[in-house]
């Protein structure tokens, strides 16, 4: 698995979000706010060689070992603690509710995964060397 890959799955994730959100597609922007800061999770994963057992990257997997490597062992991360949880359930809120999201809730989710995206995304290229 090549955390290369799932960094521009992050990057074009986020730049989709931004872009619906700024089209007043909220509910497609959380979605793609919330895989923006899922794939730059698996990416920090994998540059540290940590894999799932299975082929299938699980939203649960990626969520605890996030938080178990980079939030409570290393503390680099500390202040995304809970990031990825809240975001997928927002996310699930767009996917799997009959009302649509507004714009201040996609507003709030689109910030948070911007910041999330960025810091993981620099920390790792301060640290690649490619």
């Amino acid at each position: 698995m090549s955390f290369i890959c799932f960094k521009e799955k992050a990057r074009q994730n986020l730049t989709v979000a931004e872009w619906c959100y700024e089209n007043g597609h909220y509910d497609a922007c959380c979605n793609r706010a919330y895989y923006a800061m899922y794939h730059a999770a698996v990416a920090a994963l994998a540059r540290e060689n940590i894999f799932p057992s299975e082929t299938h990257i699980g939203h649960g997997w990626v969520q605890t070992h996030f938080v178990t490597h980079f939030c409570n062992r290393n503390k680099m991360f500390s202040r995304f603690r809970t990031c990825l949880q809240d975001a997928q359930k927002i996310r699930d809120m767009a996917d799997y509710r009959p009302e649509l999201l507004n714009r201040k809730k996609a507003k709030q989710q689109i910030s948070r995964a911007g910041e999330f995206v960025r810091a993981i995304l620099a920390e790792q290229e301060n640290n690649d060397e490619f």
